[in-house]
């Protein structure tokens, strides 16, 4: 299955912790628990990615910590740098070998979560 990175940080991963929450047969629990080690080491490196993107171009003062502003919000040296370089990081689309999972007709599932997990769901 391939997925864009946006999809996946802001949609897939969601949804799958959402699924995580439910109580399943322990079969579908154990399958969807290894799928889940698959999705978070690649969430670990996506975002390990982001935040060495961030530290290029964040402001920094003198001692070299990330200048913030009085909401928490990151300034930057290079606000064009980080916008061009983010969306391309969004954008890259990623690999992922993952067996799909049949789930028990007993879990309920909203219908925009079953359409960003459908690649992983079997039926």
């Amino acid at each position: 299955m391939k997925l864009k990175n946006y999809i996946f940080v802001n949609g897939f991963i969601p949804a799958l912790q959402e699924l995580l929450n439910e109580k399943l047969p322990i079969t579908q629990a154990f399958k969807l628990r290894k799928l889940a080690k698959v999705i978070n080491e690649k969430a670990k490196v996506y975002d390990e990615t982001r935040r060495a993107l961030l530290d290029q171009v964040a402001a920094k003062d003198k001692n070299g910590e990330v200048i913030k502003d009085e909401k928490g919000n990151v300034k930057f040296d290079n606000l064009e740098k980080w916008n061009t370089e983010f969306i391309e990081l969004l954008e890259q689309e990623e690999e992922y070998d993952i067996e799909p999972i049949e789930l028990a007709n007993s879990v309920e599932m909203s219908a925009n979560n079953v359409t960003l997990l459908e690649q992983i769901l079997k039926g």
